[in-house]
């Protein structure tokens, strides 16, 4: 836990918030451990992402559904490196 007044929020809770309010929260130390966790996970999996679609494509241009949610799976850990995630996504 960080400071007394700890907020927690769902991967669902957190997407809509711009980067610079998550920024904002993380400063003031709010956000507990599990959420500054998810906060982190979403940045490896969208940077991920962003290196596999080029720029002006949209994400299911380039992948699957299934794909996508491969990369999600495989950027959970921060020791894993996601460029070692299959290098067939986004060859369909």
């Amino acid at each position: 836990m960080r400071g007394p007044k700890c907020l927690s929020l769902s991967y669902e809770q957190i997407t809509p918030i711009s980067p610079e309010e998550l920024q904002r929260l993380a400063t003031l130390e709010i956000l507990d451990d599990e959420t500054l966790a998810r906060i982190a996970h979403l940045a490896r999996c969208f940077k991920r992402i962003c290196e596999l679609v080029p720029d002006g494509a949209a994400i299911e241009d380039v992948m699957t559904e299934e794909e996508a949610q491969a990369i999600f799976l495989a950027t959970a850990d921060p020791g894993d490196d996601p460029s070692d995630a299959d290098p067939n996504v986004g060859a369909h």
